[in-house]
């Protein structure tokens, strides 16, 4: 069973009783598979091609969707403990320009991991962990 650090809505490590808390399973998958979603390339001092697209491609006037969600749906694939994607979609809000994600993924006990992932002109991103199976088909 795959273990993490538990992580707060805003990121942070939780701790409770002076204690670190730890998630496992589908849990912490969901964890690593937000990190993911949240990081862009070249953000990252330590290593700049971690990430799964860069800010400058979704953040510009006009972004190829198509190109983006080739790149993040590889980069999904590789996250620890998930066996595939079952749903994917990608859109864009032509007046706000924000870019609205929804991820489903099964893990290697065929448990599902779905996420719902936002990000907008100011470069903020957000990444919702859905814990309904078969939320967003």
């Amino acid at each position: 069973m795959r273990l993490d650090f538990k992580r707060g809505d805003n990121g942070d490590l939780v701790i409770e009783d002076g204690q670190f808390r730890l998630v496992g399973g589908r849990f912490a998958i969901a964890q690593f598979l937000r990190s993911r979603l949240e990081s862009w390339t070249q953000e990252w001092f330590l290593n700049l091609n971690y990430g799964s697209v860069s800010k400058s491609a979704i953040m510009t006037k006009a972004p190829v969707l198509s190109e983006i969600s080739a790149i993040r749906k590889s980069a999904i694939s590789t996250v620890p403990g998930l066996t595939r994607i079952i749903s994917y979609r990608i859109a864009l809000d032509p007046k706000t320009r924000n870019v609205i994600e929804l991820v489903g993924a099964l893990t290697e006990d065929d448990e599902d991991v779905s996420t719902v992932s936002g990000a907008s002109p100011s470069g903020s991103t957000t990444v919702y962990i859905l814990g309904t199976p078969g939320s967003i088909s």
